[in-house]
């Protein structure tokens, strides 16, 4: 009849044993803290509540534009005529990808107008805080509330 047979050699038709959850193993170095080799979690604590910000006052000077926003509001339209189909955000990207494109004496441009608008708002930020800036709008504030 043959050989008995050597069920060594056929050991890949062999079923495989059913896997069971890895264990968690649990080490403790001899140097930690005697709370840090405690397994349980440590005991839940609330978060003390954020702090309301101070409400921003509408009569402060809005910041000057980069001058990259200065460039994208000049050619948002020109990319959204070309790709009527982009959305918001492709649409930046390609502005992002226009904007990297232009030499540094193109940017030049734009840089000049950064400079214009950044001494019109350092102007306005002047007359803000001689005004009494945040202090005076508060102040008018509460007099429109005692009406």
């Amino acid at each position: 009849m043959g050989q008995p047979h050597d069920r060594s050699r056929h050991h890949f038709l062999r079923r495989p044993q059913q896997q069971t959850a890895p264990t968690t193993l649990h080490f403790t170095f001899p140097n930690m803290p005697k709370a840090a080799k405690d397994s349980s979690p440590p005991p839940k604590t609330r978060r003390p509540r954020a702090t309301k910000k101070a409400a921003k006052d509408p009569n402060k000077p809005k910041r000057p534009m980069t001058a990259f926003f200065i460039f994208s509001g000049e050619h948002r339209d020109e990319v959204k005529k070309a790709n009527p189909d982009l959305k918001v955000g492709q649409i930046a990207k390609v502005l992002g990808e226009r904007w990297r494109a232009l030499s540094d004496a193109e940017k030049a441009k734009y840089q000049v107008k950064v400079d214009a608008e950044k001494k019109r708002y350092d102007a306005e930020m002047e007359a803000y805080n001689a005004a009494g800036g945040a202090a005076a709008a508060a102040h008018e504030d509460e007099e429109e509330d005692d009406e």
